[in-house]
């Protein structure tokens, strides 16, 4: 018998593969290594304690009415969607919002209530 648990808090950042972080403190080998705004972002809400997070490549997609684009080949298409999904209290996940709102501005950010279900 399922039975419900109670209310989570769903936070998803749409992005393009491509994306990178901009006006972060990160050292040349680092914005060359480590500049990808998804592997950032996922690193920040880590860091910031949410209780989890997942970054989800996806084989096709589009962003905002864009063209489609689909993963066909061994390197990424740049525009491919990428989709940063965090879980936690609505509260906890305005804070990392607006926290991280300088290298939100390329992106989507979608935030939902959902009923989270165990057995």
């Amino acid at each position: 018998e399922w039975r419900e648990v109670m209310q989570s808090t769903i936070l998803r950042i749409y992005m393009k593969a491509s994306a990178k972080v901009k006006d972060a403190h990160l050292s040349f080998w680092q914005r060359i290594f480590n500049g990808l705004l998804g592997s950032y972002l996922l690193r920040k809400a880590k860091d910031f304690g949410l209780q989890q997070a997942l970054l989800q490549k996806l084989s096709a997609g589009y962003l905002n009415g864009n063209r489609l684009i689909f993963d066909v080949s061994e390197v990424a298409p740049p525009d491919l969607p990428l989709c940063l999904e965090i879980i936690d209290t609505e509260s906890n996940l305005q804070k990392f919002i607006q926290k991280n709102k300088k290298h939100l501005s390329e992106c989507r950010v979608v935030i939902f209530q959902a009923a989270e279900w165990v057995n």
